[in-house]
Order: C-alpha cells, then structure tokens, then sequence
C-alpha cells in the first residue's frame, strides 16, 4: 500500500469523537481496494453505490490491486496491480471489470494514476529511475514523459491534472523514510515547474485530489500533528489559499476524493487505535457536513475514487 506512515502509532490521544451519519443521494459508483476476500494479504478492487447498497467485486487474484482512478467520462478505470510480474504496473478496465488492459511494463513501479480533465491523458508515479518521479502518457499507454526531475532520494507521487496542463503533487525530501516536511509542489506538464502551492501552519499536506467543477478545489490530507499518526481532510484552493479543515477526530482520515459533480467528497476512515488494517469508506459534502458511512466491514477498504458509469461523468443525468 502507499499509504504514509509517517510517524509513531497514535497511543493514548483520549476518546474518539464518533462521526455522525447522514442519507447520502445515490449518485454514481465509488471503486475502492479491499483485502476482504479469501486471503487478507490480497488487495482487490470493489465498487459499491455511495449509499452502501450494491457492492460488486472488479478483481480477483492473488495481487495488491490498488489507487482506482475513473476516467471523466466514467466508461473507465484506471488502477496499479502487481498481479503480472509483483511490480506495480498501470491497468484500465471496463466499470464492471472486464475488458482489462495493461499500459505500463517493466522493472519498475508504476501506481496512482489520475486522469486529465480531457480523458486523453494520465499522470502517475514511477520509480524507473530508481526513485519516485511523475510521468504522463496518453491515455493508451503511448508517448511517455518524465514530469518531474528530483535528485535521489527525494519522493514524488500522487500527481493531479488542475487543468489540462498543470499538475498538482506531494513531495517529499526522502523517499525511503517518508521524514517531513511535506510540500505540494505544481509543475507543467512538459517539467517546467509552475510553483509551491503548500499550505501555511500545516505538518505534513499530501495526497491531493481536484475537482473541476468547483473552481478547481484541491482536496487533501494533513498529519494531524507531528508525534502521532492521524490524518484530517482539508480542501484549498488551487493556489494554496482559503484551506478549509473538514474532519476532526483522532482517527485517521485519507484517501479524499471528490464526487464528479464536485459536491462531496470520499474518503478512507480508521478508528484508534491506527494500525493500517481496518479503514471503512465514508463520504461527506464539500463542507465536512453531512458525514455517512459507506463501508462497515473488519476488511481495510482504503483509496476510494468516486465516478459516474455510463453516463459520460454526469451522475444526475
């Protein structure tokens, strides 16, 4: 998993404040990883309604099937498996599973996704030059170019088109330890850096995920402190401005991605004590309210990602 562990485990931070829950409008399909089948070592991908009801299994085999990422037009999924050769490599699959290809290849790791507004391109992470980078490609695997160009062993990852040419991404300066301060950096998509967007008085601002149809609103989560290990939500704009806290608790919160409509957002939860391995998806609206439960299982359902199937990335129509 690149789930980031970033610190010691939570210890003894007092009562979890419980998060409340509210009727979510069926829209759309969230995708999400689950080690809740037969062998709790395999991550698979799973999709459910975001009401809870209506969970189908996409992948099944002995693999991590990991960082689901929907096309704009909701006929595709993009994800990472290391089901052929247990390096990572980039996939796409039809919604319900099937029709399944392979884009990436190699000797190295290649994960997270995430598509351009156009749906013609995809932004991931790659370690081919023997540490974490971002690349794009189009969209069929062709025409692959070095985004970002950082000397080892600084870490790169988790990349966002803000538009159709400008990417949003965590950094870090060690790649092997995960050791702070994080920063989320901008660059073009042709390598030219186009700035620092990270937010003031924040430890450790990582895993950015953008919605177009908010005024290109960043979500992304923050370490909620710098000796322990729980993460909150938080959206900004895109320039790094007007950061909005949305979850306050002691457990951690990760994973965030929006709606296609840009109007909630979904999320991976772990109640205390933090131990990686039983997170539930929960979604919210775009302002923290309105908090529901999706998944309620003793599996770790981690890295949801929020789509439209079929109907070209609308869900009310």
């Amino acid at each position: 998993m690149k789930k980031l562990l970033l610190l010691a485990l939570l210890g003894a931070l007092g009562t979890f404040l419980p998060m409340a829950q509210a009727a979510q409008e069926n829209h759309g399909r969230i995708a999400f990883s689950s080690n809740r089948g037969n062998d709790p070592n395999v991550y698979d991908l799973w999709a459910v309604d975001p009401d809870g009801n209506n969970l189908t299994r996409l992948t099944n085999d002995q693999a991590f099937d990991l960082d689901a990422a929907w096309s704009p037009d909701g006929t595709t999924i993009a994800y990472a498996s290391t089901k052929v050769d247990g390096n990572e490599h980039i996939f796409l699959m039809n919604p319900d599973g099937t029709n399944v290809r392979q884009l990436t290849a190699g000797n190295a790791n290649e994960y997270q996704p995430a598509w351009s507004p156009d749906g013609h391109s995809i932004a991931f992470t790659s370690d081919r030059t023997g540490h974490p980078e971002i690349y794009v490609m189009h969209s069929d695997g062709s025409d692959v170019s070095q985004v970002t160009h950082t000397p080892d062993p600084e870490l790169n990852h988790r990349a966002a088109f803000l538009d159709g040419d400008k990417i949003i991404y965590g950094h870090a300066p060690d790649a092997n330890t995960f050791v702070g301060p994080f920063t989320m950096l901008t660059a073009h998509r042709n390598g030219t850096d186009a700035g620092d967007v990270t937010p003031a008085g924040l430890v450790a601002p990582d895993d950015p995920a953008v919605t177009m149809r908010a005024g290109h609103q960043v979500a992304f989560v923050d370490n909620f402190c710098s000796i322990c290990d729980v993460s909150d939500v938080f959206t900004m704009n895109a320039d790094g401005t007007n950061v909005r806290q949305l979850t306050s608790d002691f457990g951690n919160n990760l994973d965030p991605d929006w709606s296609p409509d840009g109007r909630a957002i979904t999320f991976s939860h772990e109640d205390p004590p933090i131990t990686f391995d039983h997170a539930d998806i929960w979604t919210m609206s775009a302002d923290g309210s309105h908090l529901f439960n999706v998944t309620n299982n003793p599996a770790d359902d981690v890295e949801p990602a929020w789509g439209c199937p079929g109907k070209g990335g609308d869900c009310h129509s």
